[in-house]
């Protein structure tokens, strides 16, 4: 069996007899202790979000850079439910705010992202209004069947004394369930590949279409007052000073033709985005991994967003028409071979 299969296993059944802190080990087995996500605000491979709600509250650990997601529902009860009964509370709230994270980072919805006041522990704000799915009405929704096939990582169940009323208790079940959205280790299991024609289907439904390419006299045009775009091996996007945040499904689209995408769903092949996911993230031109981009990308400079919080950014026409014949030159886009850079 696969070993990332083998690792959880293993975890599960760690979980079902150990005490309260197996929550936070069957994590850290997986990326290390979960306060480096609220203090690295500058590693982007890593991020740390929240739920808050009364009586309970979910923790989404992500690593962007394979894919890998845990999400920790904690359910807390003043009337002493039964064990089995708080942890299935627990489990459900984990598996329902995974389903409105994944609808937020995946499909765009602007209403799964602020609802209940989803907010991103470090790096910044989470909950942007969306402008581009306001006005194209995106309503598709991670089936709930997708996230249920999550592995529980670790269930916990305890008692403490309760803050405010003495000599009384509070019980508390801790469930982690992990999932992945891409993984180069196991592609198959990835989320945001077969939620790719659904994406797709639904964009040509409201009129979002792929961008066309320019002529080939454009082309070569365009290749004889710049030879390097012959040469490129990537895309990177500068989106410093439009807040733009890490996202599943990130898009590009040219300012003024606002339903023509350059880069997005309708671009990859979903060979790759199962492996690598549709993009890859850093902080500065100069942190960009060339593993991702190759030694020579184009770099583009973002001219607007259409909500950061759904990973939407603007070229200007003159760039992605640069984009788009360096791509035709040297095809790159339909790897997933491109970076945004962030604040």
């Amino acid at each position: 069996m696969a070993i990332l299969l083998r690792l959880l296993i293993v975890l599960c059944c760690v979980a079902a007899s150990a005490a309260a802190q197996v929550g936070d080990e069957a994590v850290r087995a997986i990326w290390g202790s979960a306060d480096s996500y609220k203090t690295d605000e500058t590693d982007l491979t890593k991020a740390h979000y929240t739920f808050e709600e009364s009586g309970s509250s979910s923790d989404v650990l992500v690593n962007w850079s394979n894919g890998m997601m845990v999400f920790k529902g904690i359910a807390r009860s003043e009337d002493l439910m039964d064990e089995e009964g708080l942890k299935m509370e627990a489990r459900d709230y984990a598996y329902v705010k995974a389903r409105e994270f994944l609808n937020g980072v995946i499909v765009g919805r602007e209403d799964e992202i602020e609802k209940r006041g989803l907010r991103q522990v470090a790096g910044g704000s989470f909950d942007e209004k969306n402008a581009i799915m306001n006005k194209w009405k995106i309503s598709i929704s991670v089936p709930p069947e997708l996230v249920r096939t999550g592995p529980i990582l670790s269930e916990t169940f305890r008692q403490e004394e309760h803050p405010a009323k003495r000599n009384s208790s509070i019980a508390i079940s801790e469930v982690s369930i992990a999932l992945l959205l891409y993984n180069k280790e196991h592609p198959n299991e990835g989320i945001l590949a077969r939620m790719l024609p659904t994406l797709r289907d639904e964009y040509k439904k409201i009129g979002i279409k792929q961008a066309e390419r320019p002529p080939e006299g454009a082309v070569q045009a365009l290749k004889a007052t710049e030879p390097e775009l012959a040469t490129h091996t990537g895309l990177v996007v500068d989106t410093r000073g439009y807040f733009m945040r890490p996202v599943a499904s990130p898009q590009v689209f040219i300012e003024g033709q606002e339903g023509r995408q350059v880069y997005g769903v309708l671009a990859v092949d979903p060979k790759y985005v199962s492996q690598i996911g549709i993009a890859g993230w850093a902080k500065s031109p100069e942190t960009v991994s060339a593993d991702r981009v190759g030694s020579k990308p184009l770099l583009v400079k973002a001219c607007g967003t259409m909500g950061s919080a759904s990973g939407t950014v603007l070229l200007k026409p003159v760039d992605a028409a640069r984009v788009m014949a360096a791509d035709t030159i040297r095809p790159f886009l339909q790897e997933c071979r491109v970076v945004f850079v962030v604040d």
